[in-house]
């Protein structure tokens, strides 16, 4: 979903709409109200892949990156063999169950960096990290840059 900011979208129809009042009616030129981020909704925990227990095996890593998931507990959660589990996602997603245990960590991560002020200590437990220590190399073997760098740069993602 689009989050459109709608106290600073009432704010300026509300000085739109004053300024054609105090006009007599004359309209004013329009302005441009640009939105503010795309916010996920619990509507997106659902993924289309072939496989079906793999969905639910993405979901349930998005719904606990932050209590340190791995890919053996994932692989217990679904039911399978680690050997069935990394089939199935090296061939739809092209990579390992750790490989998107990973990438969903990472992509939170800088969510987080992007958006927050948080500390990247804060951000690290959020994410699933052991310690700071350990997300600012992930993240560095990742991006080749530390988290405090990437987020003064605005980096990518």
């Amino acid at each position: 979903s689009i989050d459109t900011d709608a106290a600073s979208l009432g704010r300026e129809a509300a000085r739109m709409l004053d300024a054609m009042l105090v006009s007599g009616g004359t309209r004013t030129a329009s302005a441009l109200h640009r939105p503010r981020r795309v916010v996920e909704r619990a509507t997106t925990d659902f993924f289309p892949v072939r496989t079906p227990w793999l969905s639910d095996a993405l979901v349930h890593i998005r719904r606990h990156l932050g209590n340190g998931i791995n890919a053996a507990e994932l692989c217990r959660h679904l039911g399978y063999s680690h050997t069935t589990v990394d089939k199935a996602f090296r061939a739809e997603l092209g990579t390992s169950a750790k490989g998107e245990i990973l990438r969903q960590r990472l992509a939170l991560a800088c969510r987080l960096l992007r958006e927050t002020d948080r500390t990247a200590t804060s951000i690290a437990a959020e994410c699933g990290y052991s310690s700071a220590q350990y997300f600012a190399h992930a993240f560095a073997a990742r991006f080749a840059t530390t988290p405090e760098r990437w987020r003064r740069n605005g980096g990518p993602m």
